[in-house]
């Protein structure tokens, strides 16, 4: 039984990991472009500048974009304990998407600040996707190894 909590507390991390890190780099990255934004305007409030830099235009445009829809799906994931993985997965990869497609119309709205693109859903979805078969991996590699040892 301690063996089983021990693996589920890797996963944990893991996931928590792929949720916190995707964030700041995409934060990082948003700070960063030279775009004025609600955040970089609260930034230089409390003294923080940082410096521009000069990113490919997939990475200005959509970097932010697919590392948030990532640690999106890996965020959820850390809160569904279904004991069916497959089902889980598919319930954490329909919940992504809806919340990144919901965020995502919201920007039409003129009271909300930000710019609406097809193409930013398209790059959050398959961000959903990788991060859901990447923690599927590691989670049957653990698995895996769980039999083995057993």
């Amino acid at each position: 039984m301690i063996m089983g909590n021990k693996k589920m507390n890797i996963i944990q991390a893991v996931l928590l990991l792929n949720m916190v890190i995707p964030i700041l780099a995409g934060l990082f990255v948003y700070l960063t472009s030279g775009h004025q934004t609600y955040i970089s305007e609260y930034a230089s409030k409390i003294g923080i500048e940082m410096r521009t830099i000069n990113y490919p235009s997939i990475i200005r445009c959509y970097g932010c974009d697919f590392l948030w829809g990532y640690s999106l799906c890996s965020g959820l994931q850390l809160f569904v304990t279904d004991g069916l993985y497959r089902h889980a997965l598919i319930k954490v990869i329909t919940a992504s998407m809806l919340i990144a497609i919901t965020m995502e119309c919201l920007q039409r709205l003129p009271f909300i600040s930000g710019t609406f693109d097809i193409a930013d859903i398209f790059v959050e979805c398959g961000a959903i996707c990788i991060a859901a078969f990447i923690t599927n991996l590691f989670k049957r590699r653990h698995q895996n190894e769980k039999r083995c040892i057993e």
